[in-house]
């Protein structure tokens, strides 16, 4: 049975990752799994490479933005939260004041705005393109390309791992 379609971007990740040279083991405490996961993960992508194409690749590569916009709204959420702060004076006449400021720079607000709207337009691309690939079906040469660029990858990782595991 195959993975349904979050299983499958979450392994076209784990492939990514170790076509960057991550080791098994890095990539298994990054995304919080087992190394026998991202070892399954990979044999699952390099075994049906050649099912896979274009489309699947911008699928992945819009999750992965996705994320990514996630990761900055948290951010910036964290720095509009996180940084008031409130003080009290007292005066020698026994009047008191309470004054709550914002700490956080504006500077830093701009550029996580600027980073939001550069993956929003990213993801917009990146979906566009998905819709012309949807209405275009992609060349054989170039699933063959990708299925032996997967296998080089496996081999690798397979020749790195014997007698580490």
């Amino acid at each position: 049975m195959a993975p349904n379609k979050k299983t499958q971007d979450r392994y076209f990740k784990i492939f990514d990752y170790k076509r960057q040279g991550f080791h098994p083991a890095q990539i298994a405490q990054e995304m919080g799994i087992s190394e026998s996961t991202v070892k399954k993960a990979i044999r699952w992508v390099a075994d049906n490479a050649l099912f896979f194409g274009k489309e699947d690749e911008l699928r992945v590569a819009i999750a992965e933005k996705e994320r990514e916009l996630t990761l900055l709204h948290q951010r910036l959420q964290q720095l509009e939260e996180g940084w008031e702060e409130t003080t009290r004076r007292e005066f020698s006449n026994g009047s008191q004041e309470i004054t709550t400021t914002s700490k956080f720079s504006p500077s830093a607000e701009v550029a996580l705005l600027r980073l939001i709207q550069k993956a929003k337009d990213e993801i917009n691309r990146l979906r566009d393109l998905h819709e012309q690939v949807q209405r275009k079906p992609e060349a054989e040469e170039s699933a063959a390309g990708f299925a032996s660029e997967l296998r080089n990858v496996l081999s690798e990782m397979e020749s790195r791992t014997v007698g580490n595991d």
